[in-house]
């Protein structure tokens, strides 16, 4: 006996469903991840004084 969900939705379907909702789940995420990147570049950049004093390793090691 197969369970009757197979019979229903083609292995596919199944797999197809799942797959979006992870990609969904991903876009939320990097909506998030944006907002802070962007909150965190905003906050550098009030701290910084002048552009020569901007540096990407400085303001990666300030996210991280």
């Amino acid at each position: 006996m197969r369970p009757q969900g197979f019979s229903i939705y083609p292995r596919q379907m199944i797999f197809r469903q799942i797959l979006s909702r992870m990609l969904g789940g991903a876009l939320i995420a990097g909506k998030l991840v944006t907002r802070m990147t962007i909150a965190a570049f905003l906050i550098y950049a009030l701290k910084i004084k002048s552009v020569k004093d901007f540096s990407m390793k400085s303001f990666l090691g300030d996210i991280l």
